[in-house]
């Protein structure tokens, strides 16, 4: 008797997808590339969106030191760190591409 699919409230439901299936790949290193194009946020999103953070971040500071706000300044350090980070990940991604490139 085949499987009678339901949610958790007991309702008919459709069965889960099957798992796509893979084809072999003549050059792996070019299709890691191309799936890392694809997929994520370039480095150069990543590096922007980074700087943008850190801006925003000392503005929030430097208007927290001034006015005496310390969670305004605290929130302001919070997303410059945040912005750091994010630039960090963009160069690392930037990295990686290069050398995916270089070896290609």
């Amino acid at each position: 008797m085949p499987r009678k699919w339901s949610d958790s409230h007991g309702n008919g439901a459709s069965p889960p997808a099957e798992r796509p299936v893979f084809a072999a790949v003549e050059d792996p290193e070019a299709a890691w590339a191309a799936l890392l194009q694809e997929k994520h946020m370039g480095s150069t999103s990543d590096k922007v969106s980074g700087l943008a953070n850190q801006a925003a971040g000392k503005v929030k500071e430097g208007v927290g030191k001034a006015t005496g706000d310390a969670k305004l300044q605290a929130e302001g350090a919070a997303q410059d760190a945040k912005g750091k980070v994010q630039k960090g990940i963009g160069d690392a991604k930037g990295a990686i591409k290069e050398a995916v490139n270089k070896n290609l």
